[in-house]
């Protein structure tokens, strides 16, 4: 995996270090999870790891809108199975995984 690292130094001479990665939520046991693109911090998700269930978070609102899949799959609501991932160069490419099928569905942001 490679990860782009910028360096340089302020005025105080210390180094600082920024990179652009891809953002992902955890797979712990946590239901919900709340994740923002490092490359666009207007691109905010809540998702229920349970359910599937997508909300984008509208800055300018201050409020969440659900976002709905096509073709839904059904699963155990009582354990962890999905997980939300952004890339950290183009957070257009947005995805939710079932982690127990693979099945995947992308999200236009």
């Amino acid at each position: 995996m490679a990860i782009e690292i910028n360096a340089q130094t302020n005025s105080s001479n210390t180094v600082v270090v920024s990179n652009s990665h891809a953002v992902s939520t955890n797979l712990t046991d946590a239901r919900y999870e709340f994740i923002q693109s490092s490359a666009n911090s207007t691109l905010a998700f809540l998702v229920d790891k349970y359910t599937g269930k997508v909300w984008k978070y509208r800055i300018m609102k201050k409020e969440f809108e659900e976002i709905f899949r096509v073709n839904a799959d059904s699963v155990d609501t009582t354990k962890v199975n999905y997980q939300l991932y952004m890339s950290g160069e183009n957070a257009s490419m947005c995805f939710l995984l079932n982690i127990h099928t693979g099945e995947m569905w992308r999200y236009s942001t």
